[in-house]
């Protein structure tokens, strides 16, 4: 009877031993996947900020054009 026990303690074991292993694996391949997105999210923020940078450019040149040209900007006015 004891050594009935034991062996189902060890199958248990073994188990969960098993499911462990493949939690570690699945949590491993969850962290790869976070780093990831994490990763295209800033080269998306960077993006974004560039793109801001460069509309705010060319807005400050397009004024700066109609200054050159008073009529032209009293009628956008």
């Amino acid at each position: 009877m004891f050594n009935s026990q034991f062996n189902q303690l060890e199958q248990s074991i073994q188990r969960l031993l098993q499911d462990n292993q493949q939690l570690q694996q699945a949590l491993a391949q969850k962290e790869a996947l976070i780093t990831a997105q994490r990763d295209e999210l800033e080269l998306l923020q960077l993006s974004m900020m560039e793109s801001e940078e460069q509309a705010q450019q060319a807005a400050s040149r397009f004024d700066a054009l109609l200054a050159l040209f008073p009529q032209a900007s009293q009628n956008a006015g």
